[in-house]
């Protein structure tokens, strides 16, 4: 099953950062997502000559693709909500939701990936898109939203215990919460707790470069 294809225009530009970038063509479903990722090799340079911290976030992983194939085939989920995604390198899940949600708000603890996630959304004609340097886990008091997105967050153990708070918090507060997650032996400890609150859960299997990877996408709510 393909989640989708790249058509590369090859239309570079530096956005004053280390690196060019340049703008893809994503097609989920029946929806075509325009948007604009870094260049591998130069971000893998800036990376080795110490301008940039390791960039997690500088490429379209499984999660993402998959949560965002997801949204198109659930927007009842999203639709007409105040919407937010945490952790959200180049921001493919928002940039899709915010064709159905009210709002869009799309972060990220890393600025190059917030501008850039920005550029695509401008791109786009996005009005009700936006975008944030934020780290969940110190977000705003006044932060709030009716869906949080998550994709691929809970890749690091030592975080788990700090990400299940958030969600109980949001979960809490009446929010609905979709998580894509690829299978992953360590996360164990985090998926468990998490079911008790799940909903829906779909597996989708995502095709990039000739491999195939499953992710299971989580709906979450209070129970």
């Amino acid at each position: 099953m393909r989640a989708g294809r790249c058509a590369c225009l090859f239309i570079y530009s530096s956005l004053q950062m280390p690196f060019p970038v340049a703008l893809q063509t994503i097609t989920i479903g029946e929806i075509s997502i325009e948007l604009y990722v870094p260049d591998e090799m130069a971000l893998r340079q800036a990376y080795h000559d110490g301008k940039i911290a390791f960039p997690y976030w500088g490429k379209l992983w499984p999660s993402a693709i998959a949560l965002s194939r997801f949204v198109v085939n659930h927007p009842h989920y999203i639709q007409d909500k105040k919407l937010a995604e945490l952790g959200a390198g180049l921001g493919l899940p928002s940039l899709v939701a915010a064709r159905y949600a009210n709002s869009a708000l799309c972060s990220d603890h890393n600025a190059e990936a917030v501008a850039i996630a920005k550029r695509s959304a401008l791109h786009s004609r996005l009005r009700n898109f936006k975008s944030m340097v934020m780290d969940w886990h110190h977000l705003p008091e006044d932060f709030d939203a009716d869906v949080l997105l998550l994709s691929d967050v809970n890749y690091e153990p030592a975080s788990f215990e700090a990400l299940l708070q958030l969600i109980n918090k949001f979960l809490q507060k009446g929010a609905i919460i979709i998580i894509s997650t690829p299978h992953r032996l360590m996360a164990k400890d985090f998926i468990e707790p998490v079911l008790q609150n799940t909903i829906q859960k779909e597996d989708i299997a995502v095709e990039q470069h000739g491999q195939v990877t499953m992710i299971t996408v989580l709906i979450l709510a209070a129970t």
